[in-house]
């Protein structure tokens, strides 16, 4: 897929392939507790560090991989948004299922994270419409999934705002979490829906 279509706008926000260069803000993301207090737990900077090069692998023709959340007018760039192989029977993403040319033989699980400061002004929820947009409108995906530890009533208003369904429990990272899940159909349903208000 052309870089160019990999570059989602939206009102407020540009979406970009994640670069290398983009590891400092993944650090700041993922090595803060409170950030990652429902996802995990913060991972450290050298990991992160040396493990940066498998983030930003794309798989899908550029279709499945890693966005960096970026202020339409500022360029600062502010989180980060996936659409990645959901693991199971493991804890963390098994990046030898992002291939390119190929879409992996698993759901797919968007997932997010955003920097502190820029919580609660809904960056959140425009940068997972645009995800789906892209992601119904320029891949072959069906449907999209998100795992959500139930702990986490926030990010579960986010997913259910977008459209996402609530499925209950299901495992994922193994564990079990609150399972969430949003199909073409329905996006496209929700979008005809949208246009006439």
């Amino acid at each position: 897929m052309p870089e160019e279509l990999l570059q989602l706008v939206s009102p407020r926000l540009l979406l970009r392939p994640l670069k290398e260069d983009d590891v400092d803000l993944v650090v700041e993301l993922v090595t803060d507790p409170e950030m990652m207090e429902y996802a995990g737990g913060p991972a450290t900077s050298e990991r992160i560090r040396t493990e940066m090069r498998s983030f930003t692998q794309r798989g899908a023709d550029g279709s499945i991989g890693v966005w960096c959340i970026c202020n339409a007018e500022t360029q600062e760039s502010i989180g980060t948004i996936a659409l990645l192989p959901l693991p199971v029977e493991v804890k963390d993403t098994e990046w030898e299922l992002v291939r390119s040319g190929e879409i992996p033989e698993r759901e797919i699980e968007i997932g997010y994270f955003l920097r502190k400061d820029e919580w609660g002004q809904g960056f959140a929820s425009e940068a997972i419409s645009r995800i789906l947009e892209f992601a119904f409108s320029n891949s072959c995906l069906e449907e999209i999934v998100a795992v959500i530890d139930p702990k986490n009533r926030a990010s579960q208003n986010v997913l259910e705002r977008a459209g996402f369904s609530n499925e209950g429990d299901r495992s994922a990272y193994k564990k079990t979490s609150l399972g969430f899940r949003v199909t073409k159909l329905d996006w496209l349903k929700r979008s005809q829906e949208n246009k006439k208000i």
